[in-house]
């Protein structure tokens, strides 16, 4: 949960979660506009994207977890910008 600012040190661990999270997000937001360069209409584009990240969100340790991956799926984590962004805010 919350916790309050009491010494330095906390604010700086607040300020690299802050970090982390702006930085996945800018992740996202360009593995977005790379799907919208690539695809010819929007429509594509809104029907290719949900297909490419899905897949990296379930599989990325935060809606799914890592131990329960089929074999066959575990390749994917590998790719999943928001499994690292998840290991790093848990470890701080």
């Amino acid at each position: 949960g919350m916790r309050p600012i009491l010494s330095a040190t906390d604010f700086g661990v607040f300020c690299e979660v802050v970090l982390i999270t702006v930085l996945t997000a800018n992740a996202s937001v360009s593995m977005g506009y790379a799907v919208g360069a690539l695809c010819r209409t929007p429509q594509v584009a809104l029907a290719v994207g949900p297909a490419l990240m899905l897949p990296l969100a379930i599989f990325g340790g935060l809606l799914m977890n890592s131990d329960a991956v089929p074999p066959y799926w575990k390749w994917l984590e590998v790719f999943s910008f928001f499994k690292y962004g998840f290991h790093a805010c848990s470890i701080l």
